[in-house]
């Protein structure tokens, strides 16, 4: 391993740490808080997240014997929704750290996320984009920075390999930031 990859893996070490915060949706009282970690998740973390989602939507199609194209067709916003929960899953963790000094899940299983109502499980997957942006590095880019980076995508210069390296919540991501950054370039705010 380089010296310049080994000085990259520490700084997205750093990317993983845990925010811990409140549960949402439970009324906090001073002797009943309940507290969750986030932590962004790798990206073959979220590609098991997504395979995992499938495999589960398989075998659902399969047991109630129905074909898997059909079950998707019936609620074409299926699958998306289990690959949050499959994310929510995996990205909410224990606040404290084991012996070891990883943090376990803070659901039992990904059964657990499904049994939580709905706005929960909408609120903590804007909880994880919100940890995302946190530890996003456009968020901390100079001005010039973020010009340039713009003037780079704007005339194609790496543009296609930058933009086919990032998925399609990295993507979303990365345009908001843009967008916002530049306006407010643009506006002297």
């Amino acid at each position: 391993m380089g010296a310049d990859y080994a000085r990259i893996a520490r700084m997205l070490k750093g990317r993983q740490d845990v925010r811990v915060l409140p549960f949402p949706g439970i009324p906090d009282t001073e002797d009943d808080i309940v507290e969750v970690g986030v932590r962004v998740l790798l990206d073959n973390e979220v590609d098991d997240a997504r395979l995992e989602a499938t495999q589960y939507l398989i075998g659902k199609a399969k047991a109630m014997r129905i074909d898997y194209g059909l079950l998707l067709h019936s609620d074409p916003e299926l699958l998306q929704r289990e690959i949050q929960r499959q994310l929510v899953y995996r990205a909410f963790v224990q606040p404290e750290p084991e012996e070891n000094g990883e943090h376990k899940s803070f659901f039992p299983s990904p059964q657990a996320v499904r049994q939580l109502d709905a706005v929960i499980v909408e609120t903590l997957d804007e909880i994880y984009d919100d940890q995302q942006e946190h530890v996003n590095p456009l968020t901390g880019m100079s001005d010039e920075a973020v010009r340039e980076l713009a003037d780079t995508l704007g005339e194609g210069r790496g543009a296609e390999a930058i933009l086919n390296s990032c998925d399609a919540p990295t993507l979303r991501t990365l345009v908001r930031i843009l967008a916002s950054r530049l306006s407010s370039l643009q506006t002297g705010k």
